[in-house]
């Protein structure tokens, strides 16, 4: 009678454990959430809505000088943009950089 006893006692001893120890895992994963969708609200309203243009030559020509926390931005930026997106600004910083002639150059027969 006496084993029993003690091995019930230990199986209640065991899932009360186990419960304090899910309870914990809620919490925290409840925490994580909530920092999760905080995080996920403010990155999102800081991205660059595409009505707003970026004078992305002027941020090429001052990356050299970046620190490394402000190029970790600018590398995250250029994540959250599609390729047809990136292509775009890639042709709009070489039409800034070389512009075409005015005039086209003559051709001779």
């Amino acid at each position: 009678f006496l084993l029993p006893s003690l091995t019930f006692a230990a199986c209640l001893t065991w899932l009360a454990l186990q419960r304090n120890r899910i309870a914990a895992t809620e919490s925290e994963s409840e925490v994580l959430r909530t920092r999760l969708a905080s995080h996920a609200a403010s990155a999102s309203a800081t991205r660059a809505s595409p009505e707003q243009p970026e004078d992305w030559t002027g941020i090429a020509r001052r990356y050299s000088k970046l620190r490394s926390v402000d190029r970790q931005k600018l590398s995250d930026r250029f994540k959250s943009m599609t390729s047809g997106e990136i292509a775009d600004l890639l042709e709009k910083i070489s039409l800034k950089s070389n512009p075409p002639p005015l005039r086209p150059p003559c051709s001779m027969p």
